[in-house]
């Protein structure tokens, strides 16, 4: 079980580093560009793009915060040996869920090791009792 562990610790590592790359470049090319939309539209549909654009950071901000941080932290604190790596792990495992195909077999495979490791922990803990 150890071993599972390690390596869904390491996937999530990988997978949480890629995704916030990935959000970092999609920020990037969207600040490059965005600078040439606004010079081409009128004064009042830039308050308009200003509001959009000001949502769409947020709501990419929240997407940062909640996928890949979870993903890293908690891969990072399993290798360390810390059981609480799991939680984050596991939430980070189902937002996975909706990134097909690779966030899917990422998510099933969180949500698998969890309940391996549920199961052996009440195993031992029945055997101690």
């Amino acid at each position: 079980m150890e071993s599972n562990k390690r390596i869904l610790s390491i996937l999530h590592i990988i997978y949480g580093t890629l995704t916030l790359v990935t959000f970092l470049i999609v920020n990037t090319i969207f600040q490059s560009i965005f600078p040439f939309i606004i010079n081409e539209v009128d004064s009042e549909e830039k308050m308009i793009i200003g509001t959009v654009t000001y949502l769409i950071r947020v709501i990419a901000l929240v997407l940062v915060f909640t996928v890949p941080l979870p993903s890293i932290v908690g891969g990072i604190a399993m290798l360390n040996g810390k059981k609480w790596g799991m939680i984050p792990l596991l939430i980070s495992g189902c937002l996975s869920l909706l990134s097909f195909p690779l966030g899917m077999a990422l998510g099933i495979y969180t949500i698998w090791v969890f309940v391996q490791d549920q199961k052996q922990n009440k195993l031992n803990d029945q055997n101690q009792g």
